[in-house]
């Protein structure tokens, strides 16, 4: 009887589509939290800030994203919330802004 490699080829496929649901939940919590950050009314914003700055660095991607295409407001919270984490990762994005956001 020969070997055929077909049914382990169908298994390792399987394998590898069922196991694409383990990402990290950082990322999607990441996202959820900044984006709350940035429609949050001025009420909420302090609780929105909390939790965006809770997951620390981990946030810095999704905030500088949300910063190129925030409006005014939700720019300034972008910054608090980088203050808030005391990042040092967040020294390039800091500096970029200090020298070429005009708003």
């Amino acid at each position: 009887m020969a070997f055929s490699a077909r049914p382990w080829l169908l298994f390792g496929t399987l394998l590898l589509v069922s196991s694409g649901g383990c990402d990290d939940p950082r990322e999607w919590r990441s996202r959820q939290r900044v984006r709350q950050l940035m429609k949050a009314s001025p009420l909420r914003a302090r609780a929105a800030l909390q939790r965006v700055s809770d997951l620390g660095c981990y946030t810095l991607v999704d905030l500088e994203q949300a910063f190129h295409g925030a409006e005014q407001h939700a720019r300034l919270r972008v910054l608090e919330a980088v203050e808030k984490m005391r990042c040092t990762s967040a020294l390039p994005f800091v500096r970029f802004v200090a020298r070429w956001d005009k708003h």
